[in-house]
């Protein structure tokens, strides 16, 4: 017998990895989630992206900050959303689990 959990776990991909673009929300960087099948965004924690992708300190809060990384989905959520870790700074050369999948959409980058 499938549980909910298990079919929520299923359908946002938990322990899945993917190339998407984290937008600064109130503090927090989240994103779209790739897969279709999936009815929460993704959140990362600023502590999770590397300084070197964050703009200098002068410039926090006016330079609309977008990051590219590669997330790993964790059965964790957070006010609504599932949360990611960041296993990878930069989506090059990186295959998201999104590529293969077909419910995935277009917001992911495939990489070759």
């Amino acid at each position: 017998m499938t549980s909910i959990r298990n079919q929520l776990e299923s359908a946002v991909g938990v322990g899945k990895r993917f190339c998407v673009t984290l937008e600064e929300r109130d503090g927090e960087f989240v994103a779209p989630h790739p897969l279709e099948s999936s009815p929460l965004p993704i959140v990362v924690s600023r502590d999770e992206i590397g300084a070197e992708k964050l703009p200098a300190e002068s410039e926090a809060g006016t330079v609309p900050v977008e990051v590219d990384v590669v997330v790993e989905i964790t059965d964790r959520v957070r006010d609504g959303r599932v949360i990611g870790r960041v296993v990878e700074s930069d989506c090059g050369g990186v295959e998201s689990d999104a590529d293969s999948n077909p419910d995935s959409n277009s917001s992911t980058t495939q990489n070759e």
